[in-house]
């Protein structure tokens, strides 16, 4: 008897594990099956570019001036950090956008009642569409950066063998290979540095009956001139703006030790600028990870999900 009581507790911890999961996995995949422009942005924004890379190449002269070793590798990885910079930025557009209509979309079409009578509960459903925008996404995003790092070596390659040029650098420059784990890097980073902004838009889908990306910005406007009226002080509106427009120092660091590091302006004007060739140098973890900021917005991230969860436990359909 005890042989056969513990085979059946054995065969039901798996059984256990796999009812947890799978619904989180069909959920992801059915975000994926209903928001097709998760992928299909990304991949319209590098192909355009990669189009515009093979017209540039067939209309160059017969015969080209060789670049030196060191131009030749910074040309190749300012290409490839191009298309990756305009991938990043569809990605987080595609997902802002897909965050304020998760929720609101479900409610509009009464979809809703439909899914609440699946056996997946509201907590599931909320972390299914908050890890499907700050994971899946940029997950996807990074696996069509390197297909598109690949296309970009091998047209590289191609052109300059055509024109008579070794495109031996760009294979030797190990700098270029760097390039995927510095971007893995930031999409890692960045999306947990920007997660309360996707929690918050993934509140308002799920309390806004129309109008939800009005509804996403008025309400920090208004915290923002009451505080500037009323007391005078723009604490919140630079809380905001840190956490907007500073992501990239917060994720790399100020570069202060990075060689080759350019800092342009002085003062709140100065912003990094970095060759392709020597972003590797700014990584800088232990410094994101020590900033307070970081952990102030996942506790908002946290705050944000529980009132999300709520809201649609209790928020009836349009």
């Amino acid at each position: 008897m005890n042989a056969a009581t513990d085979t059946s507790e054995a065969l039901s911890a798996p059984a256990t594990a796999t009812a947890h999961t799978r619904p989180f996995y069909w959920s992801v995949r059915r975000e994926l099956w209903e928001n097709r422009s998760l992928y299909i942005a990304p991949m319209v924004a590098a192909g355009v570019v990669l189009a515009a890379m093979i017209i540039a190449s067939l209309h160059m002269p017969g015969e080209v001036e060789a670049p030196g070793p060191d131009q030749l590798r910074k040309v190749v990885a300012g290409v490839f950090l191009g298309i990756a910079m305009l991938i990043l930025a569809t990605t987080a557009l595609t997902a802002a956008f897909y965050s304020l209509d998760a929720l609101h979309s479900e409610r509009r079409d009464r979809s809703i009642l439909f899914w609440k009578s699946m056996p997946v509960s509201d907590l599931t459903v909320v972390l299914t569409k908050l890890f499907t925008a700050i994971v899946v996404a940029p997950a996807i995003a990074f696996a069509i950066m390197i297909a598109s790092e690949v296309i970009v070596l091998l047209l590289s390659t191609i052109v300059l063998a055509l024109h008579g040029v070794s495109p031996g650098p760009i294979w030797t420059n190990a700098k270029m290979f760097q390039l995927p784990f510095v971007l893995l890097y930031k999409l890692v980073a960045v999306s947990i540095w920007y997660a309360p902004v996707y929690a918050w838009l993934l509140l308002v889908s799920a309390w806004a009956k129309r109008a939800t990306f009005l509804w996403a910005i008025l309400p920090p406007l208004g915290v923002i001139l009451f505080e500037r009226v009323a007391i005078g002080t723009s604490y919140f509106g630079e809380m905001l703006r840190y956490r907007l427009a500073f992501g990239y120092q917060a994720v790399f660091g100020n570069g202060s030790a990075a060689g080759g590091v350019i800092v342009e302006g002085s003062g709140e004007g100065a912003h990094i600028r970095v060759p392709p060739d020597q972003v590797a140098h700014m990584l800088d973890p232990e410094q994101f990870l020590s900033n307070p900021w970081l952990w102030v917005g996942l506790a908002a991230a946290a705050a944000f999900v529980a009132a999300t969860v709520w809201m649609r436990r209790y928020r009836e359909p349009l």
